[in-house]
């Protein structure tokens, strides 16, 4: 009898899914793009729906908050946003400012002054002044002596 070989049956795909650790490793603003555009939405059907400024829905998106002078200003934004797209709005509250806060200490510890040690100038003017001491002694004595 000759032995015939089986291949093993096929693997089904299975749907990547990503463990809460890599979930929360992601950029929030890439959270919301791609729950944006699992409803087929495009910022500009957002902004239509929620009165919300394209320009916002663009920073929250791409994490770019340099526009404005404080980034919480945007948390009623981000909320309203959340909402829409049946995102716990909390939750997407929260994880925006623990991002602020991490980014904030972040850019503490860079701005936090060095320490600088003084420069010694004293021993190098030293004999300067020693010199220019010397020479008044010389002078005044001179001028004493010249009018002896």
């Amino acid at each position: 009898m000759a032995e015939t070989k089986s291949e093993p049956p096929a693997k089904e795909a299975q749907p990547v899914t990503l463990p809460p650790e890599a979930e929360a490793e992601r950029a929030l603003g890439s959270l919301l793009v791609e729950a944006r555009e699992r409803k087929g939405l495009s910022r500009e059907d957002v902004a239509r729906e929620t009165h919300l400024p394209v320009h916002y829905l663009t920073m929250i998106e791409t994490d770019n908050f340099g526009g404005i002078a404080d980034q919480l200003y945007v948390l009623p934004f981000l909320r309203r946003y959340a909402a829409f797209l049946e995102m716990d709005a909390e939750e997407v509250a929260s994880r925006f400012v623990r991002d602020v806060q991490r980014a904030e200490v972040s850019i503490q510890r860079i701005n936090d002054p060095i320490k600088m040690v003084p420069r010694r100038t004293r021993g190098a003017m030293l004999p300067i002044f020693y010199g220019i001491l010397v020479t008044l002694i010389v002078l005044v004595a001179a001028e004493i002596a010249v009018r002896r």
